[in-house]
């Protein structure tokens, strides 16, 4: 199974770097010249950045645009992911998107890196 983002399949490779930020949201202080009391009160929203590249054989840049025009249309908004690396399953929201189009000895490639936000709710203004 690959990485399915809203209604674009990554393919025909999985993204070749997934970083999971998993935050909490806290304080600490100082006890007696020690360590310090770490106060972890709630968790903070999760990112996600992925990035790797969309080819297949054979196919030209004008193949591979409808994948990569469908993930940019995301950019400010709710999507769905599913993955092969579950923990990154869920709806996000994609907070920045750059992609990049160049020819590699006759192939076509277009590498993408996207990043995204979770939390428990969502309010797009």
């Amino acid at each position: 199974m690959g990485w399915v983002i809203g209604f674009a399949t990554l393919s025909p490779i999985d993204p070749d770097s997934v970083q999971l930020h998993e935050p909490t949201v806290g304080d600490d202080f100082s006890v007696n010249n020690g360590l310090p009391v770490v106060i972890a009160d709630s968790l903070g929203a999760k990112s996600l950045r992925i990035e790797g590249s969309l080819w297949k054989a054979g196919y030209g840049v004008s193949d591979l645009e409808g994948t990569i025009n469908t993930l940019g249309s995301y950019l400010k908004g709710t999507v769905a992911i599913t993955a092969s690396y579950t923990r990154c399953n869920g709806t996000w929201l994609m907070t920045n998107f750059q992609s990049d189009v160049r020819a590699e000895g006759g192939q076509a490639k277009i590498s993408y890196s996207i990043e995204f936000k979770q939390g428990g709710s969502f309010l797009i203004l």
